[in-house]
């Protein structure tokens, strides 16, 4: 990521099949997990969600829910609040796998509340809702 201040961290995750998904296939399978998002509170698998990082981005390739794939690389988030305020933003750069640590660019908790992910790649645009429930 491209700064200490970024929003964004790059999880680097050893899986068989890492290959990065096309920018044609990016749409309706984007997964933000876990949603709503609870600091601190533990995720259905071993690990909390505060533990790994905060709130992850990813394809879902075969309809499950779960992330198979990253984001492709140079996707834009950027996380707005419903009044239209920026929250925070960032670049996809490594692997695809970008999460999002519900805080502001002054690293600041946000607020419970609904916030939206406008995730753009490649001219294509999608929207996404996110809830943090503190």
């Amino acid at each position: 990521v491209s700064s200490s201040n970024s929003l964004y961290k790059v999880l680097i995750y050893s899986v068989i099949n890492a290959s990065l998904i096309s920018a044609d296939n990016i749409g309706d399978n984007i997964v933000i997990y876990p949603n709503p998002y609870t600091p601190n509170k533990q995720g259905s698998g071993s690990i909390s969600a505060s533990a790994a990082g905060g709130i992850h981005f990813g394809l879902d390739n075969n309809s499950d829910g779960t992330i198979d794939n990253g984001l492709p690389l140079n996707t834009e988030i950027v996380i707005y609040t419903l009044l239209g305020e920026k929250v925070s933003s960032g670049t996809v750069l490594s692997n695809g796998i970008t999460i999002w640590d519900a805080k502001d660019k002054n690293g600041t908790s946000c607020a419970s509340g609904l916030y939206l992910a406008v995730i753009k790649h490649n001219g294509k645009t999608i929207v996404k809702k996110i809830a943090v429930v503190r």
